[in-house]
């Protein structure tokens, strides 16, 4: 994990030199690195990878707690402690980094985290209070973030103790990254069948299946259009050469045209390209950039097929650009 605070050292208003902690005050202590005059955090952020479908939930596991400021103080009372997650700060230190041209910080999404237990207690005669620990979901993480959870501390109740602001909020600061596979070699794949496919409208070198799997994501397969026009569902099947394990499947539409791409996805599997069963659905987006949809892992496929059942412009024919699998 990796905590940010900064100095536990203030300036005296008056003379300008460093004012120290006295017996009574609370800070997080469990590291002293600053955020410098740029954002930049040290030490680097702790790196966390999603699951990916079909494998078990992960929970990270983040311990803090709070402590006398002073070395040798210790509580004359119980000290209530109270955690809050405090994102105030967060636009300032992402002005800094803005600047310095590095990557913001994101708010770290509720969705992923339990933080359930937010008091603890300095008991009389210690200095350190018991550990509170919140945890991140792998599962429910997404990849290529940088997030910041600023975990702030308040004295819970009255009494003579009160908080160092220098040293009050402690920011984990997490990098999150998706496993990733690569995409299969598709030079020794074939088009096994198709509903249909436009032979004459687009030229010499467009329109067919096989041009969703030539890596030129300015050629494309284009359903038929000028002879007639079938509507949808429209699909084509693959024979990948030999038996895989797939992880998903890389999708991209038309450059010029990703309206009447692919929406609503369902993928087939046959172990000899006559008999199909299901295998995964899925919904794409109104993009022209490639998607990679990550799937429950299924091993020991040799041929797909992936069915469209609709487009994003209502239009009766679907234009693909590339097709693959990882």
């Amino acid at each position: 994990m990796c905590l940010l605070v900064t100095s536990a050292c203030k300036k005296n208003k008056d003379n300008g030199t460093a004012e120290l902690p006295g017996d009574n005050t609370v800070g997080i202590l469990q590291a002293f690195t600053q955020v410098d005059e740029n954002g930049r955090v040290n030490p680097p952020a702790t790196v966390l990878t999603r699951r990916t479908y079909g494998q078990p939930d992960s929970l990270y596991n983040f311990v803090v707690n709070a402590s006398l400021v002073k070395a040798n103080a210790i509580a004359t009372s119980d000290v209530g402690i109270i955690y809050t997650l405090d994102y105030s700060n967060l636009s300032a230190i992402n002005l800094k980094r803005g600047l310095a041209g590095l990557a913001i910080y994101e708010p770290l999404p509720d969705s992923v985290l339990v933080f359930d237990k937010k008091t603890a207690v300095i008991s009389s005669g210690k200095r350190i209070s018991a550990d509170v620990g919140f945890t991140i979901s792998s599962k429910k993480i997404e990849g290529g973030h940088l997030y910041a959870l600023p975990v702030k501390i308040a004295i819970n109740g009255s009494g003579s103790y009160k908080v160092d602001g220098q040293v009050q909020t402690a920011y984990f600061v997490i990098k999150t990254e998706s496993k990733t596979y690569p995409d299969f070699d598709r030079s020794a794949w074939k088009v096994l069948g198709f509903d249909s496919e436009e032979t004459s409208g687009e030229g010499a070198n467009n329109g067919r299946v096989i041009q969703a799997l030539d890596g030129k994501p300015g050629t494309f397969w284009h359903t038929q259009y000028s002879s007639s026009l079938p509507g949808f569902p429209h699909w084509a099947s693959f024979d990948m050469g030999s038996a895989r394990t797939i992880h998903g499947f890389a999708i991209q539409a038309r450059i010029d045209g990703p309206e009447n791409g692919p929406k609503d996805v369902v993928v087939t599997k046959s172990s000899d390209g006559i008999t199909w069963t299901d295998m995964a659905q899925f919904s794409l987006k109104q993009t022209n950039a490639l998607q990679r949809i990550d799937i429950i892992p299924v091993d020991n496929v040799r041929y797909f097929k992936l069915t469209f059942l609709n487009n994003f412009s209502g239009n009766k024919y679907c234009v693909t650009a590339e097709i693959g699998a990882y």
